[in-house]
């Protein structure tokens, strides 16, 4: 029965460890899938979803054409979001991406929202970036030549559901693009690291060699 047990324990572990998997390179279609979660440091990304829509003729972003990679500047840790979304005279190419930051020991104390893209003549570029999840909740946007915006928590939240909406109009006689979007978040540990979740796994790993002897005896 203990054998039993310790087998099913390791089972559990190893799926965790699975379901832990480091951020890297993609598509929003593979973040995107149900269940989705991946760790960047002591953040952790989960419950992704993304809409897209266009009008006038421009082209809509699958979540396949939306490449995401993880993102290092500095202290700060976030993702990066990149694409083509191009628009001309009576055009609009807008994409909706949402999802979940949590702190794992750690506070989130800032965000940055940042757009690479810009407009002329009537064309507009621009990213929104909102959050309810929070108190006071998150309102940040970028466009025009103002291509980066940040909040500071007046207390440091633990999680928060960010959803950005990357938008791009020519107007009437006007071209507008935006190729990057990303996001940074400043932390803070507040807690003492657990051991990471591999070393749990190995300690019962080495148990079964233990339970096979107590087996054998009984």
């Amino acid at each position: 029965m203990k054998k039993t047990l310790l087998m099913l324990s390791l089972l559990v572990c190893l799926s965790s460890a699975v379901q832990a998997a480091q951020c890297s390179g993609g598509t929003l279609a593979d973040y995107t899938v149900t269940a989705f979660t991946c760790t960047l440091n002591d953040l952790i990304f989960s419950d992704f979803s993304y809409v897209s829509s266009a009008f006038g003729g421009a082209v809509a972003l699958g979540a396949s054409g939306v490449a995401v990679d993880p993102e290092i500047v500095g202290s700060d840790d976030g993702l990066l979001f990149s694409s083509g979304w191009l628009a001309g005279p009576g055009q609009v190419d807008d994409s909706l991406i949402s999802y979940t930051a949590t702190c794992d020991g750690c506070r989130i104390q800032n965000l940055i929202l940042v757009m690479a893209g810009g407009a002329n003549n009537t064309g507009l570029a621009s990213v929104s970036e909102t959050s309810t999840s929070v108190s006071p909740n998150v309102t940040l946007i970028t466009g025009g030549t103002q291509l980066t915006d940040m909040t500071t928590f007046t207390t440091s939240v633990g999680t928060i559901t960010l959803t950005k909406d990357i938008g791009v109009s020519g107007g009437t006689d006007g071209f507008a693009n935006i190729s990057a979007v990303s996001n940074l978040f400043s932390t803070v540990t507040t807690l003492t690291p657990e051991p990471p979740l591999i070393v749990l796994c190995l300690g019962l790993l080495g148990m079964i060699p233990i339970a096979r002897r107590k087996s054998r005896k009984l």
